[in-house]
């Protein structure tokens, strides 16, 4: 850049401090990165862990905020789902099935779990699971609910819970960025435990795959794993991440350097589309070789 005014030396100094400020910013956060390492370790999961909502400072649920025309048959609602079973365990998707929108997942450490409301009558907090969230959901639920599940987890004991964000939830510092991964699944026995954190994402902007850091955790949560089972003296935990594409296939290889979606499975990318994902996702955590058609 030529220097021909003050105005020049101005710019070139506005520009050197944004470089510099970027960088001791991305120094920082890899040095609380591996601070983060030393300070990490596994706790049994409670009761009252905080990832579980509360709607008071100890009792468990969602704060709901409604429309005044809608709250009564809402409280009506309300009191027919705890009083009536057949009712609880309802999937509601649609306005025609009831009025508030949720999935039923016995797997699920709490429930009922709330879906965002379509129609801006219920507004949650925590907010409701999103499309992607709760589609992933109901072909995890079709899945465990086949005879393939029940063999492939024979002798495990499978539970899911719907990771909060900041504050509540299990988040992992990526780059500038604390990334709170959708869902926890653990698979256990008494041998062995996988906990698993997976992220129904839209990749539709992302233009190489393999640089994206919610991607490329699915490395380096093994790095967590290694610090955490030294620090426990086994291991018996095994971590995983994986990422459920929002954005369909053609358009993921149409904007990356990929040439199957064999390629992207081994990045732990899965998509709905792929008929069986959820079997090829668990089959990977558990150590199975299969070929997810698509």
């Amino acid at each position: 850049m030529e220097i021909n005014s003050f105005i020049d030396i101005k710019r070139i100094e506005e520009i050197s401090l944004i470089i510099l400020r970027k960088y001791i910013d991305s120094w920082y956060k890899r040095r609380q990165q591996e601070w983060e390492y030393t300070q990490l370790e596994y706790h049994p999961f409670k009761e009252g862990d905080k990832n579980i909502p509360n709607y008071t400072e100890n009792e468990p649920g969602y704060q709901l905020r409604v429309k005044k025309t809608a709250l009564d048959k809402i409280e009506r609602e309300i009191e027919e789902l705890f009083s009536d079973q057949d009712m609880f365990e309802r999937d509601v998707l649609k306005g025609k099935d009831g009025n508030i929108p949720r999935i039923y997942f016995d797997r699920h450490i709490y429930l009922p779990l709330l879906l965002e409301d379509q129609n801006n009558v219920i507004q949650s907090t925590p907010p409701g699971l999103n499309t992607g969230e709760w589609k992933f959901l109901k072909d995890m639920k079709k899945f465990f609910q086949s005879p393939d599940a029940e063999k492939l987890f024979e002798g495990y004991e499978v539970f899911v819970l719907r990771n909060q964000s900041r504050g509540h939830g299990v988040g992992f510092l990526l780059e500038e960025e604390r990334y709170f991964p959708d869902f926890i699944v653990w698979v256990k026995n008494g041998e062995e435990q996988h906990i698993c954190f997976i992220d129904p994402k839209g990749l539709q902007h992302q233009i190489n795959v393999k640089e994206n850091n919610k991607v490329q955790f699915s490395k380096e949560i093994k790095s967590y794993e290694k610090q955490l089972n030294k620090k426990k003296g086994d291991n018996q935990v095994q971590l995983h991440s994986f990422i459920i594409s929002q954005t369909g296939l053609d358009e993921v290889k149409k904007n990356n350097a990929v040439q199957s979606v064999g390629e992207l499975n081994e990045m732990n990318i899965y998509f709905p589309e792929q008929d069986g994902y959820v079997d090829g996702v668990f089959r990977k955590v558990l150590g199975f070789k299969k070929e997810v058609s698509y």
